[in-house]
């Protein structure tokens, strides 16, 4: 229940968001991209680190190149840029 209401809850908030901010008759569209995107994320996470262990025999390395997409989104995050506001699209 801890992990469910802690690691797994963002799904429900990106989704929201992301309907929120999707231009009208486009919510389907907008919520199937933000999904598609987190899986091939969740797919391709393992495969690119279990290559890179296989080629470098170093943790190192994979750890680095995987961590990438968060440092990336981290910096993103930390920007300061004015809030999308947008009226109920629902």
């Amino acid at each position: 229940m801890v992990v469910s209401a802690t690691a797994m809850s963002w799904h429900g908030i990106t989704l929201s968001e992301a309907a929120r901010l999707a231009p009208p008759g486009r919510v389907g569209a907008v919520t199937g991209g933000v999904l598609s995107f987190g899986q091939i994320g969740a797919l391709a996470t393992p495969a690119v680190f279990s290559l890179l262990l296989r080629l470098t025999a170093d943790y190192s390395a994979s750890w680095m190149v995987c961590a990438v997409p968060a440092v990336l989104v981290g910096i993103n995050m930390l920007r300061q840029s004015k809030p999308a506001q947008q009226p109920n699209a629902l």
